[in-house]
């Protein structure tokens, strides 16, 4: 019997091209292993990933032996520039921490991929250990590359990520072909922001993290169908205002915000998290009227501040007209304080057919207000109809199950009234004593159902 490499070398020299570039550049680098003939194929790879980590980035590792590392990687860097034998480039990807004392090289190699016509390109002068410190310590941190003016005249150019480093919002009026954006680490005016977008007509997907604003966020777009602000912070204007009739996904984390959304008719989907949040305060009528704004989503995620302030706005009791949401996902601590907002929700999602529950640990507010009398362990005792438990809720997951008792409270209440359910999906803590989770997770098989069809599934 022949052997895969036998199988190989009956392939085309442009078919094994096709099949190393659909592997990691690392993997492609294993290649060259297989035998003679494979030995150079690599060096037309259309995927191509020049990232310092590859050689350094060893903890223990001292100052001199990263910075000898560091010089490795960059004489890697030129040596394999220089042996390509490739036409074109699908995707280039450069990652590199204080590129201050190597910019010559890096601009080299950014011009080695633009002049190969490439599709995607990504440039990263981040550290990945920023994504773990407080947003507001970020603008100690300044850029020191200037993204070359060259980049700017790419039209054929598709998708573009950047990652600390200096922008000219002006300059981006010749991407035309641009589709996917992504900035972050990015010092960018309101202005600016809104300049680069009206110069970008394909835009469809627009990712904004850990961005240092001066302003208010103001984004109009025809084309745009994604967007995603992760942490964008220093905001002077506490608001957001978005106009783009075809976007179909809108993701936002960070503070929480006065939203203003025009022409958004398309929006299918929204997750907000305002886990910054570090204060109490009474967001209440902002967050009503997002959910009016909202009128037409189907998936809707909402976070723990979202649940402990929504009672506080100008109808405690709901909506005026029901959402029309289909797949809620709670992502929650089951604290008492959370257990109106979380009523709150079943009570206006009259369509909702899968209910998640992501238990994750929550900023919990001491001066939480509750709108009505609380008595936690009385809470989902109470007869209280909600319509999506007996006309459609059909499926409910739970990840990070442990078996708390307001865990299991209100899981008994959502049994004992969800008629139409078929599906319970139990997923146990991961920390801890998973033989336990798992245990007390069985218990609830013994629990009161309305629905007769119910399988639970525990893992």
């Amino acid at each position: 019997m022949a052997t895969n490499t036998d199988f190989f070398d009956y392939l085309a020299d442009h078919l094994l091209i096709l099949i190393i570039s659909s592997l990691p550049f690392k993997d492609a680098a294993r290649t060259t292993t297989l035998s003679k003939r494979w030995h150079d194929l690599w060096r037309s790879t259309k995927i191509v990933e020049f990232k310092e980590s590859f050689f350094t980035r060893q903890s223990h590792a001292s100052d001199e032996d990263n910075e000898t590392s560091r010089l490795r990687f960059i004489d890697f860097m030129s040596h394999w520039i220089q042996n390509f034998r490739g036409v074109e480039l699908d995707n280039f990807h450069i990652s590199f921490l204080n590129p201050e004392n190597f910019l010559e090289h890096i601009a080299l190699a950014i011009r080695f991929a633009t002049s190969h016509q490439v599709r995607k390109l990504e440039i990263d002068f981040s550290d990945p250990c920023w994504d773990s410190e407080d947003v507001h310590h970020l603008q100690t941190h300044v850029s020191s590359f200037d993204l070359p003016i060259f980049v700017y005249q790419l039209g054929f150019l598709e998708s573009l990520k950047l990652s600390f480093c200096n922008v000219q919002a002006l300059e981006f009026t010749n991407l035309r072909a641009l589709k996917h954006l992504s900035l972050a680490y990015i010092d960018l005016s309101s202005s600016s922001l809104k300049s680069l977008i009206s110069h970008l007509p394909s835009l469809e997907n627009l990712s904004l993290k850990r961005c240092q604003k001066k302003e208010a966020i103001d984004i109009y777009s025809m084309s745009l169908q994604t967007l995603v602000i992760d942490k964008c912070t220093n905001f002077y204007d506490n608001w957001i205002a978005i106009t783009a009739p075809n976007l179909h996904f809108f993701k936002y984390c960070g503070t929480a915000l006065t939203f203003h959304f025009e022409r958004m008719s398309s929006l299918q989907e929204a997750d907000f998290d305002f886990a910054l949040e570090n204060e109490y305060a009474e967001m209440g009528d902002c967050l009503y009227f997002l959910l009016h704004d909202l009128d037409r989503v189907k998936f809707l995620t909402v976070c723990s501040y979202f649940l402990q302030i929504i009672f506080s706005g100008i109808e405690p009791m709901g909506l005026r007209y029901p959402l029309v949401v289909q797949h809620l996902t709670l992502k929650t601590a089951l604290h008492a304080n959370e257990f109106h907002g979380i009523a709150y929700m079943l009570n206006i999602c009259h369509l909702l057919e899968i209910l998640s529950i992501d238990l994750i640990p929550a900023m919990i507010f001491s001066d939480y207000e509750p709108p009505f009398p609380l008595t936690p362990y009385r809470f989902w005792i109470e007869e209280i109809d909600y319509q999506c438990l007996t006309t459609t809720l059909k499926r409910i997951e739970i990840k990070g199950f442990r078996g708390r008792p307001n865990e299991f409270q209100l899981l008994r209440y959502l049994l004992k009234h969800g008629v139409l359910l078929e599906t319970l999906k139990i997923d146990v803590s991961r920390e801890g004593d998973m033989e336990t989770y798992v245990q007390n997770a069985q218990n609830l098989l013994n629990f009161e159902k309305a629905s007769s069809c119910l399988e639970i599934s525990i893992s």
